[in-house]
């Protein structure tokens, strides 16, 4: 589960900066423009991208779930639970990020795009915290 955590947004001319509250280890940043295209991704380094592959997923409600299945996922939580943890990542917390400006130990996996006039969302994604926000960029 994911705490909340604050994002704020400074706007001046076309250029935006992202203060988080309190600072995160950003693991993936998303802004999106009005019409929902994505504008701008950032990636943490340590986020691989798994090829998707062929297959098919069922969803199954609990109270109409087998037995057996309830039995795997509870067998597979407590090995999840009892595996050690390591860190996501030893990048230290960013308490900001300025639009387009890719931080050391990150990657734009979509360039960003010139902001133009217009309402975009944000939304930072953390190990353990995640942080949306709407905001607007003024006509000049």
């Amino acid at each position: 589960m994911f705490a909340e955590a604050s994002v704020e947004v400074m706007v001046v001319g076309k250029e935006a900066t992202f203060r988080f509250t309190p600072p995160m280890t950003v693991m993936l940043l998303y802004v999106y423009d009005q019409e929902g295209a994505l504008v701008w991704r950032l990636t943490a380094n340590e986020v691989t991208r798994v090829p998707a592959g062929e297959g098919i997923f069922i969803s199954t409600p609990i109270t109409e779930a087998p037995p057996e299945l309830i039995a795997a996922a509870r067998s597979a939580e407590a090995r999840a639970r009892a595996a050690p943890h390591e860190p996501i990542s030893s990048k230290p917390p960013l308490g900001s990020i300025q639009y387009g400006v890719v931080p050391e130990g990150y990657q734009e996996e979509a360039p960003a795009s010139p902001l133009s006039p217009g309402g975009y969302d944000v939304s930072a994604v953390a190990k353990n915290a995640r942080a949306e926000l709407h905001f607007d960029v003024p006509d000049a």
